[in-house]
């Protein structure tokens, strides 16, 4: 199971990437950007989100992490 349990998901068609972009709420009312890309990707948001947690380790303001 999910730890996540989504109660509404809405679509997002703006933005520069081809990930799907969803705004998502969970059952508390928080409300979350999902993107899901293709698998052939993964390599590249792998490495992606690897360094933007050594950016954000260094002080520099990035996206929220987890």
């Amino acid at each position: 199971m999910s730890p996540y349990a989504f109660v509404t998901r809405q679509p997002i068609d703006k933005g520069w990437s081809n990930d799907e972009k969803y705004r998502v709420t969970d059952e508390q009312g928080n409300t979350f950007l999902l993107r899901v890309s293709p698998m052939e990707q993964y390599d590249g948001k792998k490495s992606e989100y690897d360094l933007m947690r050594r950016v954000a380790a260094l002080g520099v303001p990035t996206c929220p992490q987890e």
